[in-house]
């Protein structure tokens, strides 16, 4: 087999790795849904890193940000930026841990509260526009198999 032969047989089977390639496609999906997030919400003044800081605090705020840190899957520094900014903006504010007199736990003010209903019909329309190609019934299914995935990652909790 020719050095050309065996670089195009590598080749083609590269492709078609990366093409059958679920790592890959999600990726692609994902950077495809960020670059849109980060569209939208600079509209609004915001960063995609800000916006999922205050999602988190919206289902459960009170919490330390060492513990934000971990359920957002963000880095230290991130969230300590993310904070830094939204603080900034009155969204969000650091009380002292009263179990603590180290920490700090993250509260969202009522102005983040209040901005809450507008980031998350952004975030909803995203989707919307994402998951329209596959049609309704197709677009539900494709949710509930990610879940699956994403709940297959998650560490079990004894009871």
């Amino acid at each position: 087999m020719s050095d050309k032969t065996a670089r195009n047989k590598l080749r083609r089977r590269a492709r078609r790795t990366r093409l059958r390639s679920a790592g890959w496609m999600v990726q692609t999906l994902a950077n495809r849904l960020n670059a849109e997030a980060r569209h939208r919400l600079a509209d609004l003044g915001l960063t995609l890193d800000q916006f999922i800081v205050m999602m988190a605090l919206a289902e459960q705020d009170g919490v330390q940000q060492r513990a934000l840190g971990a359920r957002t899957q963000l880095a230290d520094y991130t969230i300590t930026r993310a904070l830094d900014a939204l603080s900034d903006l009155g969204y969000v504010e650091r009380r002292p841990d009263p179990r603590s007199r180290r920490a700090h736990l993250v509260c969202l003010t009522e102005a983040g509260q209040a901005r809450m209903p507008r980031l998350m019909r952004v975030i909803i329309e995203i989707n919307a526009a994402f998951l329209a190609p596959l049609g309704e019934a197709d677009g539900a299914e494709f949710l509930r198999l990610l879940s699956i995935l994403v709940a297959a990652d998650q560490p079990q909790k004894s009871a």
